[in-house]
């Protein structure tokens, strides 16, 4: 069974974006985007953010996703994690990326704060 963290921040999409792709931690096969382009996410986040004046507060939120060591495979644990950003992200764009740098696969999905249909900021609160 996952377990989840979920932490909202201030910074540079840029930053956390090179981060969560960072060839060392993960692969092509195992990168999407949920209503952006993996490869233009952080141009499409930013846009969004630009076309409805929504540059200041929280930038994004960022999910982690852990599974037990040897309990999924990458690929399976980034299926779990897109649907994650599905069902609960509906107007926002999420980048997801799994890592498997460590004993445990998982997931970080990036969360745009603004929606993409209406320029609302998603509160998010545990």
């Amino acid at each position: 069974m996952a377990t989840i963290k979920r932490l909202s921040s201030k910074g540079s999409v840029k930053n956390i974006i090179n981060y969560v792709l960072n060839k060392e931690k993960t692969d092509d096969r195992i990168i999407s985007g949920k209503d952006c382009s993996h490869l233009n996410a952080v141009a499409e986040i930013n846009y969004t953010k630009n076309l409805y004046a929504k540059t200041e507060g929280i930038t994004y939120h960022h999910i982690i996703q852990s599974f037990k060591p040897g309990e999924i495979t990458p690929e399976k644990a980034h299926q779990i994690g897109l649907e994650l950003a599905e069902k609960q992200f509906k107007n926002h764009e999420v980048l997801i990326a799994t890592h498997k740098d460590k004993e445990h696969i998982h997931n970080h999905l990036i969360i745009n704060s603004v929606s993409f249909k209406d320029g609302h900021k998603l509160i998010s609160n545990k």
